[in-house]
């Protein structure tokens, strides 16, 4: 439940600043799908301050010890980036 409200709200709300708190709560889970749902507001948000802290995100799991999907970070960064 707390993983369809957290998806519901970074990428349905129609509030930056509950998308944003979605997005801060999300990057505190190891949750694949909310993982997967980061890297959909990072590509599809239309605020570029959401997008940014999205990737921000991301870029934390990436710092983690054991990220659950280092493939995700890579695709991430190639679209921003390349």
């Amino acid at each position: 439940l707390v993983r369809e409200l957290l998806t519901h709200a970074m990428l349905d709300s129609e509030s930056i600043g509950e998308r944003l708190r979605a997005i801060e709560a999300a990057g505190t889970s190891d949750d694949p799908q909310l993982t997967e749902a980061l890297a959909v507001a990072v590509e599809n948000d239309p605020n570029i301050a959401v997008r940014i802290e999205a990737l921000n995100a991301l870029a934390g799991k990436a710092r983690s010890p054991a990220p659950s999907n280092p493939a995700l970070g890579i695709r991430v960064l190639g679209r921003c980036c390349g």
